[in-house]
Protein backbone atom coordinates (compact mmCIF):
# COMPACT_ATOMS: atom_id res chain seq x y z
CA UNK A 1 0.00 0.00 0.00
CA UNK A 2 1.32 3.41 -0.82
CA UNK A 3 2.07 5.98 1.83
CA UNK A 4 -0.84 8.14 0.69
CA UNK A 5 -4.41 6.94 0.91
CA UNK A 6 -7.22 7.75 -1.49
CA UNK A 7 -10.21 9.68 -0.19
CA UNK A 8 -12.31 6.54 0.47
CA UNK A 9 -9.41 4.71 2.14
CA UNK A 10 -8.66 7.76 4.29
CA UNK A 11 -12.30 7.93 5.44
CA UNK A 12 -12.25 4.22 6.35
CA UNK A 13 -8.92 4.63 8.14
CA UNK A 14 -10.16 7.62 10.16
CA UNK A 15 -13.39 5.75 11.03
CA UNK A 16 -11.33 2.82 12.34
CA UNK A 17 -9.21 5.22 14.37
CA UNK A 18 -12.34 6.74 15.94
CA UNK A 19 -13.57 3.21 16.77
CA UNK A 20 -10.41 2.77 18.85
CA UNK A 21 -10.69 6.19 20.48
CA UNK A 22 -7.82 7.84 18.63
CA UNK A 23 -7.48 10.45 15.90
CA UNK A 24 -5.06 10.49 12.98
CA UNK A 25 -5.03 13.78 11.12
CA UNK A 26 -2.43 15.90 9.33
CA UNK A 27 0.40 13.52 10.22
CA UNK A 28 -0.39 13.51 13.96
CA UNK A 29 -1.91 10.70 16.01
CA UNK A 30 -3.66 11.65 19.25
CA UNK A 31 -5.75 10.00 21.93
CA UNK A 32 -5.59 8.50 25.39
CA UNK A 33 -3.86 11.64 26.63
CA UNK A 34 -0.93 11.24 24.24
CA UNK A 35 -0.09 12.67 20.84
CA UNK A 36 2.79 12.69 18.43
CA UNK A 37 3.83 12.44 14.80
CA UNK A 38 2.76 9.46 12.72
CA UNK A 39 6.12 9.43 10.90
CA UNK A 40 8.36 6.72 12.34
CA UNK A 41 5.69 5.39 14.71
CA UNK A 42 4.77 1.70 14.89
CA UNK A 43 1.42 0.01 15.62
CA UNK A 44 1.01 -3.59 16.82
CA UNK A 45 -1.93 -5.76 17.85
CA UNK A 46 -1.65 -8.39 20.57
CA UNK A 47 -4.18 -10.71 22.15
CA UNK A 48 -4.04 -12.18 25.62
CA UNK A 49 -6.34 -14.78 27.11
CA UNK A 50 -8.15 -17.82 25.84
CA UNK A 51 -11.24 -19.12 24.17
CA UNK A 52 -12.99 -21.54 26.52
CA UNK A 53 -15.43 -24.29 25.59
CA UNK A 54 -17.73 -25.82 28.17
CA UNK A 55 -20.87 -27.90 28.49
CA UNK A 56 -24.05 -26.34 29.86
CA UNK A 57 -26.81 -28.10 31.78
CA UNK A 58 -29.42 -26.86 29.33
CA UNK A 59 -27.56 -28.35 26.39
CA UNK A 60 -27.16 -31.64 28.27
CA UNK A 61 -30.91 -31.80 29.01
CA UNK A 62 -31.99 -30.85 25.50
CA UNK A 63 -29.53 -32.89 23.47
CA UNK A 64 -28.47 -35.67 25.82
CA UNK A 65 -25.18 -37.29 24.76
CA UNK A 66 -25.07 -35.03 21.69
CA UNK A 67 -24.23 -32.15 24.04
CA UNK A 68 -20.60 -33.24 23.70
CA UNK A 69 -20.71 -31.93 20.12
CA UNK A 70 -22.36 -28.62 21.10
CA UNK A 71 -20.04 -26.98 23.60
CA UNK A 72 -20.72 -23.38 24.54
CA UNK A 73 -17.86 -21.01 23.68
CA UNK A 74 -16.81 -18.18 25.94
CA UNK A 75 -14.28 -15.69 24.65
CA UNK A 76 -12.04 -14.27 27.39
CA UNK A 77 -9.41 -12.77 25.11
CA UNK A 78 -8.26 -9.20 25.56
CA UNK A 79 -7.00 -7.39 22.49
CA UNK A 80 -4.54 -4.52 22.69
CA UNK A 81 -3.63 -2.01 19.99
CA UNK A 82 -0.29 -0.40 20.83
CA UNK A 83 1.13 2.62 19.03
CA UNK A 84 4.70 3.59 19.87
CA UNK A 85 6.15 6.83 18.55
CA UNK A 86 9.54 7.16 16.91
CA UNK A 87 12.32 6.88 19.50
CA UNK A 88 9.66 5.95 22.11
CA UNK A 89 8.46 9.56 22.20
CA UNK A 90 4.96 8.40 23.14
CA UNK A 91 3.04 5.17 23.74
CA UNK A 92 -0.69 4.55 23.33
CA UNK A 93 -2.14 1.32 24.71
CA UNK A 94 -5.73 0.76 23.68
CA UNK A 95 -7.64 -2.20 25.15
CA UNK A 96 -10.35 -3.56 22.89
CA UNK A 97 -13.12 -5.95 23.81
CA UNK A 98 -12.50 -9.63 23.07
CA UNK A 99 -14.61 -9.69 19.93
CA UNK A 100 -12.74 -11.31 17.01
CA UNK A 101 -14.18 -8.64 14.71
CA UNK A 102 -12.25 -6.02 16.67
CA UNK A 103 -9.03 -7.99 16.31
CA UNK A 104 -9.38 -8.16 12.53
CA UNK A 105 -10.22 -4.46 12.32
CA UNK A 106 -7.32 -3.58 14.63
CA UNK A 107 -4.87 -5.56 12.49
CA UNK A 108 -6.12 -3.79 9.34
CA UNK A 109 -5.74 -0.44 11.08
CA UNK A 110 -2.22 -1.29 12.28
CA UNK A 111 -1.17 -2.30 8.76
CA UNK A 112 -2.50 0.96 7.30
CA UNK A 113 -1.00 3.00 10.13
CA UNK A 114 2.42 1.37 9.66
CA UNK A 115 2.20 2.01 5.93
CA UNK A 116 1.52 5.70 6.54
CA UNK A 117 4.21 5.88 9.21
CA UNK A 118 6.78 4.29 6.93
CA UNK A 119 7.42 1.32 9.24
CA UNK A 120 7.01 -2.38 8.72
CA UNK A 121 4.30 -4.28 10.62
CA UNK A 122 5.72 -6.60 13.24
Amino acid sequence: MSKTLGWVERQQFEAQARLFGIRVKNGVVSGRGESGPVAGAHATVESVGELQKRYTATRMLLTGPFALAFKKKRDERQIFLTIIGADDAYTMLIELKGDPKHQSSARQFAARFNSLAGTRAG
